[in-house]
């Protein structure tokens, strides 16, 4: 709970604070009863397919370029491409990725723009970038290499 000390807080106050802590990070946007929203289970099964870990060896871009394709090929009448990524993608992510998905601060993620920046952020933040840049740069072929080899 931070900086807070729940030993002065009103029951009512505490209570506020723990039902505001445990609101979800993204904020799935309501669809209408008249629609049939449901996601089949060979979509399903290819989204789980290729789960998103969260370690140093993944590409998070290609991650989300995946995610992306698969709700393309399907398409729901009266329901916004929003409403969908920010239903499938968190299905997408396992172990540290879903747990960092659950620890995102209550309701602040609205859009799947910031779902998708705050996942790129995390995954693939300006710091690797400059490493991979670095990489290239300092590319240098042995003399007894291959360009293959090297």
């Amino acid at each position: 709970m931070g900086d807070i000390d729940i030993n002065t807080l009103t029951m009512e106050q505490y209570i506020t604070l723990i039902r505001d802590n445990n609101r979800p990070g993204v904020v799935i946007p309501e669809i209408g009863n008249e629609v049939d929203f449901e996601i089949k289970s060979h979509f399903m099964k290819e989204l789980r397919r290729n789960l998103f870990v969260g370690t140093d060896d993944e590409d998070a871009h290609e991650h989300v370029r995946r995610v992306l394709e698969i709700p393309d090929l399907f398409h729901i009448p009266s329901v916004t491409h929003e409403a969908i990524m920010l239903r499938v993608f968190p299905i997408t992510l396992t172990r540290a990725a879903l747990r960092w998905k659950n620890r995102l601060p209550a309701v602040s993620i609205t859009t799947w723009d910031l779902l998708e920046k705050a996942f790129i952020c995390r995954y693939f933040p300006p710091f690797k970038i400059t490493r991979k840049l670095k990489e290239i740069l300092n590319f240098k072929q042995g003399m007894d290499e291959t360009l293959y080899q090297a």
